[in-house]
């Protein structure tokens, strides 16, 4: 069963991710001929536009390779905190800019919680959910992400006059701050404290996340895996706080091989890029402005039932089945 605190910290992380999704459709709808490109005079389908539209990729970007260097230094917790503080920035400055280089930055800043959200909330849900029910909750993190892009574009729809790209992007502010709000009442990630060798905090938090009680057996199981690895997150395990083993990447270079490469293949297909200009690729089959918003919608709510589904058999079926799939 899912505990009151598993439940809190699951929705903390999932409202976190649904910003990101969000930021996709709202910035398809936001970016476009008779959006923010007419009021700052800029032409469609033009270098301006794709810059506007990836600066936010740009951010999440460097975000993810300084977290990667830091090797967890912050915690899930408090990466999380800093995610949602960068979108609330990152949302005032682009909704509030007066001209193209404050646009620029406002996306860089919130693209920079993009990657700090990211890099944190997939393993927060892992560490903090029961193992009965852990595939589901990554899984589902996932349908929250769609449903932010589906919330994206029924923002493009709900403003489609001049200007409505501001009041498009300042509606992820109330997602955004609960999101926020909610991450500062949860506790930390017990195994990233039992990591650390902070036995009573990671009992605490064990406790939290299971209803009151922490079961010994799991924090047995969670202390003894920080004891072994020096009590510090490295990959190899023997490096010492803080310091990342490159080592690590090489004893463990098959996993990293297929889950680097599964990414890889996904970004390179091309799909993410095609719900960020869902939009302007349906006018250019013909459909009209508000038409091709609405289609954009439908896209994203059929791929979020499509992962709604995967996530209740994900633990029946396994992950290299629907991988295949």
């Amino acid at each position: 069963a899912l505990s009151r605190g598993a439940l809190l910290g699951f929705l903390a992380a999932c409202l976190s991710c649904t910003s990101f999704g969000f930021d996709i459709g709202s910035t398809a709808c936001a970016v476009r001929e008779d959006q923010l490109l007419a009021d700052f005079g800029l032409p469609a389908q033009s270098w301006q536009q794709g810059l506007l539209v990836t600066a936010s990729l740009y951010g999440a970007t460097a975000a993810s390779f300084a977290l990667f260097m830091a090797d967890d230094a912050l915690g899930r917790r408090q990466e999380m905190v800093l995610g949602n503080t960068l979108f609330l920035a990152g949302t005032a400055v682009s909704s509030l800019a007066s001209g193209v280089g404050a646009v620029g930055a406002g996306r860089f800043l919130f693209g920079l919680g993009v990657g700090s959200v990211m890099h944190s909330a997939p393993p927060f849900i892992a560490e903090t959910s029961p193992a009965a029910l852990r595939g589901l909750l990554i899984s589902l993190k996932e349908a929250f992400v769609v449903g932010g892009v589906a919330l994206g574009y029924f923002a493009g729809i709900a403003y489609p006059n001049a200007g409505g790209w501001r009041h498009i992007w300042a509606l992820d502010l109330p997602f955004a701050a609960v999101a926020l709000a909610s991450i500062l009442v949860v506790q930390e990630s017990p195994r990233w404290l039992a990591a650390r060798g902070l036995r009573a905090r990671a009992e605490e938090s064990l406790a939290f996340y299971r209803g009151g009680h922490a079961p010994p057996q799991e924090l047995r199981a969670m202390l003894a895996a920080g004891a072994a690895s020096g009590g510090a997150s490295t990959l190899e395990g023997r490096g010492g706080r803080g310091k990342l083993s490159w080592r690590g990447l090489v004893e463990y270079r098959r996993p990293l091989e297929v889950s680097c490469g599964l990414v890889f293949l996904q970004q390179v297909s091309g799909q993410p890029s095609v719900m960020y200009y869902a939009p302007t690729i349906f006018e250019g089959v013909g459909m009209s402005g508000q038409t091709a918003v609405a289609a954009s919608g439908v896209v994203s709510l059929v791929k979020m039932a499509a992962t709604g589904l995967s996530s209740t058999v994900v633990d029946k079926y396994g992950r290299r089945p629907l991988l295949m799939l």
